[in-house]
C-alpha cells in the first residue's frame, strides 16, 4: 500500500520564473542556432560552388562536423541552464525546509515567543506555520492575562461580586484553553 501524497510542493511564482526563463532561453538559442548554421552553411557552399563536379572535395564532412558543432554548443547551454536552475530550486526547497523545521522545533519546544517574520516570498507552507504561531502567541498573551487576574484574587475573601468576576475570568480562561 503505497501513499500518495496529499500536498505537492511546488511554487507558481519560482517555478513560473525558472519555466519563463528557460522558454526564453530556448527560443533565443534556436534563433542563434538556426542563424549560425545559415551563415556557416553558406560560407561552405561558397567554398565548393566551383568545384562541384570535383570529386576530390566533398562537402559532406563539413557539413556533418558545422551540424554537430551546433547541436553541441546547444546542448551544452542547455545542461548548464538546467543545472542552473537545478541550483536555484535546491537552494529555494532547502531554505523552506530549513524555515519549517524551525518553526516545527518551536512548536515541539512550546515556544512561543516573538519571532521576527520572514521573507514573504517564500512557500505558502512556511506563511501558514507562521500564521499558526502567530496566533498561538497571541492566545498565550490572552491566557497569561487572565492567570494574572487570576492571581490577583490569591489570599481575598471570596464574596458574591468576586465570585462572579473569577467565573468570568475562570469562563475566558476555558475559551482560550478550547480554541
Amino acid at each position: 500500500m503505497t501513499e500518495k501524497r496529499k500536498q505537492f510542493y511546488n511554487d507558481q511564482k519560482l517555478q513560473g520564473y525558472l519555466l519563463a526563463g528557460l522558454i526564453i532561453l530556448e527560443f533565443v538559442l534556436v534563433l542563434l542556432m538556426l542563424l549560425y548554421f545559415f551563415v556557416e552553411l553558406n560560407n561552405i557552399i561558397d567554398a565548393h560552388l566551383y568545384r562541384l563536379h570535383d570529386t576530390q572535395t566533398a562537402s559532406w564532412p563539413e557539413i556533418l562536423s558545422l551540424l554537430a558543432l551546433t547541436m553541441g554548443g546547444f546542448l551544452i547551454v542547455n545542461i548548464t541552464a538546467l543545472y542552473f536552475a537545478h541550483l536555484v530550486w535546491g537552494r529555494y526547497v532547502k531554505q523552506t525546509i530549513y524555515l519549517f523545521s524551525a518553526g516545527l522545533d518551536k512548536i515541539i519546544a512550546r515556544d512561543f515567543s516573538d519571532n521576527p517574520p520572514t521573507h514573504s516570498s517564500h512557500h505558502h507552507i512556511i506563511v501558514l506555520l507562521e500564521t499558526w504561531l502567530s496566533k498561538e502567541q497571541r492566545r498565550n498573551r490572552q491566557i497569561r492575562v487572565q492567570v494574572e487576574r487570576l492571581e490577583s484574587y490569591a489570599g481575598k475573601p471570596i464574596t458574591p461580586s468576586n465570585q462572579r468576576e473569577i467565573q468570568k475570568i475562570l469562563d475566558d480562561y476555558q475559551r482560550l484553553l478550547t480554541q
